[in-house]
């Protein structure tokens, strides 16, 4: 069985690798949590599009909450923005108001190979 292609996020000044079990910057590896990483690797994985606060929930969690949906995905995104801010990438994670999360358009992503979590077979 062939090895599977890491998707990229390049921006021009940085390129972002992101699979199911790493995160590297520029080729050097950055820990997150597994939370945080998982979170990433959704919003990765549906680039470019936008996903919504429940969304998020059901795809980072696997469940629905019955609390403030919003709050506790916008705690979880700052918490992971401020571990990309410690590597330069505070830009990388964008929010769109009213909506939800995703990435940054000034990142592409040139895997096409890359699928979401949720649709393993």
């Amino acid at each position: 069985m062939g090895r599977r292609r890491v998707p990229t996020l390049p921006d021009g000044r940085h390129s972002v690798a992101i699979s199911r079990s790493d995160v590297s910057v520029d080729g050097t590896p950055i820990r997150l949590a597994r939370l945080r990483h998982h979170l990433l690797y959704v919003l990765a994985a549906g680039h470019p599009q936008t996903a919504g606060h429940q969304e998020l929930i059901h795809k980072v969690w696997g469940y629905d909450i019955e609390v403030d949906a919003q709050g506790f995905v916008q705690t979880q995104v700052s918490r992971l923005r401020g571990n990309l801010g410690e590597v330069g990438l505070l830009d990388l994670v964008r929010t769109n108001r009213g909506v939800g999360y995703g990435i940054s358009p000034s990142y592409s992503r040139i895997d096409a190979a890359f699928h979401s979590p949720v649709d393993r077979p």
